[in-house]
């Protein structure tokens, strides 16, 4: 898999049909560039077109460039637990338990099993 798989990057006045694996240079650190400069075309993201695009692994940071200057910079995270969603999962795990008697004893353990997930999955 790509390292930029979680981001969508398209290349334009490619007349020599590049990939975009084959305008970047990987670091052994899991950093990348994108060099679409070098290759007389442009990578668009987010419908701008830049030169390079560079991921610090270290830092989490992608630097978008334009003519050796940096246009943006976007930083990458995490999804962390959510403790609001875990309190509205256990609500509904209340309230379905004082009406369990009016589902069926499989329907109750699905619901169960799927709320388990989505509580385990935050």
């Amino acid at each position: 898999m790509d390292p930029y798989y979680f981001i969508d990057l398209t290349i334009k006045d490619n007349i020599d049909n590049y990939e975009l694996h084959d305008l970047t240079d990987y670091g052994v650190d899991g950093s990348w560039i994108i060099d679409g400069k070098s290759n007389n075309c442009k990578i668009i993201y987010d419908y701008i077109e830049y030169d390079i695009i560079i991921y610090h692994n270290s830092t989490k940071k992608i630097e978008f460039i334009n003519d050796d200057v940096i246009i943006k910079v976007l930083t990458l995270s995490l999804n962390s637990p959510n403790n609001k969603n875990i309190e509205i999962v256990k609500e509904i795990v209340d309230i379905i338990d004082i009406y369990k008697q009016n589902i069926s004893t499989q329907q109750y353990i699905n619901i169960m099993n799927y709320l388990q997930t989505q509580f385990n999955n935050n």
